[in-house]
C-alpha cells in the first residue's frame, strides 16, 4: 500500500495467521497461538494506522472545502491541502482461520497436501467475499478507508443468537 495514494483503491490483504482464535489446550497450542498474534499483529496494526491515516486525508479536504476564502488561501492550508485526499480505498481481509490447530510447524509446513488445503480454504474465502463484494456499497462521506473481513462477519452471524433464539447466518460482510 502506498502511503499517500491518488487514485481509489481496493486491496486484498491474505494474512495466514489469525490474530483472534480459540484458547489453547496443550503447550503445544500456545506455541502456536504466540506464532498467530505475533505474525497477525504486524499486519493488523499496520492495517489500523493506515486506515485511519488515510480517513484523516480524507476529511482534511473536507474541512478545507468548509473555510472561508480568507482562511482557506494561507500557506497553512496550503500545506494541509497537499496532505488532503479525496480518494476512498477498501481493504478485503482474506485470513486462513483452519478449524483445527495446525501445530509448532505450521510456518513451515509446506507438504502439497498442507498446501492444497490451503489453497482451498482461501478460493472458498475468496468466492465467498467476492460474492458479498460489500466494497460496492457507497463508502459514507466521512470515511476514506474501509476493511470488510466478510468470511469473520459470516462466522459470527452464525453463532449469534437470533431474537428468536435460534442462529442464523447471512451472506454480505459488513465494513469495519
Amino acid at each position: 500500500m502506498e502511503s499517500i495514494p491518488r487514485r481509489s483503491q481496493l486491496i486484498f490483504q491474505v494474512d495466514l495467521f489469525q490474530a483472534r482464535g480459540r484458547q489453547p489446550s496443550s503447550l503445544e497450542e500456545v506455541s502456536e497461538r504466540e506464532k498467530d498474534i505475533r505474525f497477525s499483529s504486524r499486519t493488523r496494526t499496520v492495517t489500523d494506522v493506515f486506515r485511519q491515516m488515510h480517513d484523516v486525508r480524507h476529511n482534511v479536504n473536507t474541512l478545507l472545502e468548509q473555510l472561508p476564502p480568507e482562511i482557506r488561501n494561507t500557506p497553512v492550508c496550503d500545506f494541509l491541502y497537499a496532505f488532503g485526499c479525496v480518494t476512498t480505498m477498501d481493504i478485503v481481509q482474506l485470513v486462513y482461520r483452519p478449524d483445527d490447530p495446525q501445530g509448532l510447524s505450521k510456518d513451515y509446513e509446506f507438504s502439497r497436501s498442507t498446501m492444497r488445503e490451503r489453497w482451498n480454504e482461501g478460493r472458498s474465502d475468496a468466492l465467498v467475499t467476492l460474492e458479498a463484494s460489500p466494497w460496492l456499497t457507497p463508502m459514507p462521506p466521512e470515511v476514506g478507508a474501509r476493511t470488510f473481513d466478510v468470511p469473520l462477519d459470516l462466522k459470527r452471524r452464525a453463532k449469534a443468537p437470533s431474537k428468536s433464539g435460534v442462529k442464523t447466518s447471512g451472506r454480505a460482510g459488513a465494513a469495519k
